[in-house]
């Protein structure tokens, strides 16, 4: 259901700023002169004028809107779908709560979509953690083979040289590089209190 969420925002996404992007045609050389690039537009709309409050009514219907981020965030679910990672099911409930206090302001519209995808997004079967699927282990990062095994056998340790696992922050001893630590530090093995 997540493939099924990831749609419908993309859809909306791209479907508003197609249908609404049509109404900025004759406005973009308003705003290619720098048009909204004023402090007029700060100022309460019943100060500013008729074709500013239209260029802005423009871009906020196109650009500035949330189009863009729906179509993101519907990309970001379909790929998370797509990779088996489960998509936080906040997600779903603020998508939720949004599409019912902005379809409660406006209708007809295309808010209620977004219900749908929330819904989808909550409703969700979760799938198994990635990490379990992959073979490690999800409460220490360690593969489940290797798991009572020495941590420097871990592959990323693993290709580490002398120097860099001397700099590694467990006093383990570690091969060829403990001499190294022990160097560097300003009191002798044979004093430190865990010798």
């Amino acid at each position: 259901m997540p493939i099924v969420a990831g749609w419908v925002l993309l859809g909306m996404g791209l479907l508003h700023t197609i249908v609404f992007g049509m109404e900025a045609v004759p406005i973009i050389d308003h705003w290619a002169r720098g048009g909204l690039w004023s402090l007029e537009h700060l100022q309460p709309f019943g100060d500013q004028s008729r074709d500013l409050l239209l260029s802005n009514a423009v871009f906020w219907a196109t650009f500035g809107s949330a189009a863009g981020p729906l179509a993101i965030l519907g990309a970001l679910i379909l790929t998370l779908a797509r990779q088996g990672l489960a998509v936080p099911r906040f997600v779903g409930w603020s998508l939720m709560a949004w599409a019912l206090a902005t379809s409660a302001i406006m209708q007809p519209s295309g808010f209620p979509l977004a219900l749908v995808a929330g819904a989808a997004l909550v409703f969700s079967r979760r799938p198994n953690p990635p990490s379990v699927a992959h073979g490690i282990d999800a409460g220490d990062g360690m593969p489940l083979d290797r798991k009572d095994d020495d941590p420097l056998a871990h592959p990323d340790i693993a290709r580490m040289g002398p120097a860099q696992l001397a700099d590694l922050p467990f006093d383990r001893p570690v091969p060829d590089g403990g001499a190294a630590r022990a160097a560097r530090h300003s009191v002798p093995p044979a004093a430190r209190p865990d010798a």
